[in-house]
């Protein structure tokens, strides 16, 4: 069975489950506790990114292939114009976040949650 970060209890259907990236880390919870709970906590940047959803594959789709798209036009730019290492590795980090984090969670949350379920 799959537990809810938020309330505890067990969750016994994919119907009743939202899956979510917080950071690097992958949670589960019932639809109503993400809807009335983590949804409306205060962020910085963005809230809790939900992953079992259409939106959520898509973006696992799309954010890599705009990552890889946007890493080979600043290189080909850095051959021009050599900016300061520290500035390239940055956006190399960041580039690598973009392309590897969406597939990531997506694998992580269908082995961690969705399997278990029916």
């Amino acid at each position: 069975m799959v537990e809810c970060h938020r309330c505890g209890k067990d969750i016994r259907s994919k119907n009743e489950l939202t899956t979510a990236l917080r950071g690097l880390s992958v949670f589960g919870y019932h639809n109503e506790c993400y809807v009335e709970h983590v949804n409306k906590e205060p962020s910085l940047f963005f809230r809790s990114i939900r992953i079992n959803t259409h939106t959520g594959k898509i973006v696992c789709i799309v954010a890599p292939i705009l990552g890889a798209i946007v890493a080979f036009s600043v290189i080909l730019a850095s051959l021009q114009t050599r900016p300061p290492l520290l500035v390239m590795m940055v956006w190399v980090v960041v580039f690598l976040a973009a392309i590897v984090v969406p597939p990531y969670a997506q694998h992580h949350s269908y082995q961690k949650f969705e399997s278990q379920l029916r």
